[in-house]
């Protein structure tokens, strides 16, 4: 029986997270051994995991956070932002990172990975730490990456050209990759992401429904908001809207990272009774329930989970011109694709909302997507990916 580990940082609600899930349930658990390693105590989806995977959960960052080093650089940090010596503080922030990276790499790799060894070892976020802690702390014959981004850049590429086979999210993204490095094309390969319909439809009816807005149209967007995601140009786009007479609302679902600069957006352009900003929710999926078109403005996206989820959902779905949008429109037909600009999201939402046909083509389109027909395909890719035989992929 072949020995399997999966490395991630965390089992957030994230759609890497999920996609994982996906991935470690796809797997036959007669023919392999499946070890999660999760490096920080993040837990969320662990209850959605197949029973036959071991989890090995590490919770040592704390014990180095407050160890003496770090409490001397906290002090010394405190003292140097007082007398506004920001490089000098900086460093100094820099420095107990480093320490405690170090330090909690070293007990990782003596504690869970001293003397076992793996037939594959598996970087499955594409947090930076994840990838040189697979590379460099677990004994393993082969070593795969999968990749979650659009594009794969020179610094990263310095890290993944180390991994026996590179696994991208879909084919628009392997065929980039494999333009961009051709050094690295015999080892780039795609299985494209699957997300259950039967995980979405039941965290669905387990949660409140929601009162609809009193407007004519609802929009949704999902997703960290972080400043890759676009909701700054969604802001943009709907003062568009309603300056053309719009009467929409307009739901932000994410977890804030540049939240107080998207709130800040909202505000300026007197949007506050239009756009709604819901912080993290365990359950999106009531929101994207509600709307009538989903929205993805994202700048960069290589396959949106959210978009998967809209889909499932069957959510006429307007994308920016992304990966995940082109491959929806392309593949699936359940997308309408726009320019990265305000004024093209602007008219696009307008166009669809007052094209009741077109609605119904791309409804139709994602009502008729075949998931038992993509789980079998994800299921088989998932497990020849651990055959030795990538040409069966």
């Amino acid at each position: 029986m072949k020995r399997i580990i999966f490395v991630c940082m965390g089992m957030g609600l994230g759609g890497t997270e999920k996609t994982l899930v996906s991935a470690l349930n796809a797997l036959d658990h007669s023919k392999y051994d499946v070890t999660l390693y999760i490096r920080k105590n993040r837990v969320d989806l662990l209850p959605c995991i197949n029973k036959r995977v071991q989890i090995i959960l590490n919770n040592s960052a704390p014990e180095f956070e407050n160890s003496f080093y770090c409490r001397v650089c906290n002090i010394a940090k405190r003292f140097c932002d007082n007398l506004k010596l920001k490089s000098l503080s900086t460093k100094i922030a820099r420095s107990a990172r480093k320490y405690v990276l170090r330090k909690r790499t070293e007990y990782e790799k003596e504690t869970f990975f001293r003397s076992t060894e793996y037939d594959y070892a598996i970087a499955y976020d594409m947090a930076t730490e994840v990838v040189k802690f697979t590379l460099n702390c677990i004994n393993a014959k082969q070593k795969i990456a999968f990749f979650h981004a659009s594009r794969l850049y020179n610094a990263k590429m310095l890290l993944y050209k180390n991994f026996d086979k590179i696994v991208c999210v879909n084919d628009v993204v392997a065929s980039d990759m494999k333009s961009d490095y051709p050094q690295l094309a015999s080892k780039v390969l795609a299985v494209e992401n699957y997300i259950s319909p039967e995980y979405i439809y039941n965290e669905l009816n387990n949660s409140e429904p929601l009162k609809r807005p009193i407007t004519e149209l609802v929009l949704c967007s999902c997703g960290r908001i972080a400043k890759e995601k676009g909701f700054d140009l969604a802001v943009k786009a709907a003062k568009l809207l309603k300056d053309d007479g719009v009467s929409f609302h307009w739901y932000f679902v994410g977890d804030y990272r540049d939240g107080g600069i998207v709130k800040e957006m909202i505000a300026v352009e007197g949007l506050q009774e239009d756009i709604t900003v819901t912080g993290f929710v365990s359950n999106p999926y009531k929101y994207m329930n509600l709307c009538d078109i989903y929205i993805q403005p994202s700048w960069e996206d290589a396959h949106a989970t959210t978009v998967v989820e809209a889909a499932i959902l069957c959510k006429p779905i307007i994308s920016t011109d992304t990966s995940t949008g082109r491959l929806f429109r392309d593949k699936y037909g359940c997308c309408n694709v726009c320019d990265k600009k305000e004024k093209s999201l602007a008219k696009a939402i307008y166009e669809l909302y007052n094209n009741q046909s077109e609605q119904n083509k791309l409804l139709s389109a994602a009502k008729n997507i075949d998931y038992s027909g993509r789980y079998l395909e994800y299921h088989q890719a998932i497990n020849t990916l651990f055959s030795g035989d990538k040409d069966e992929i």
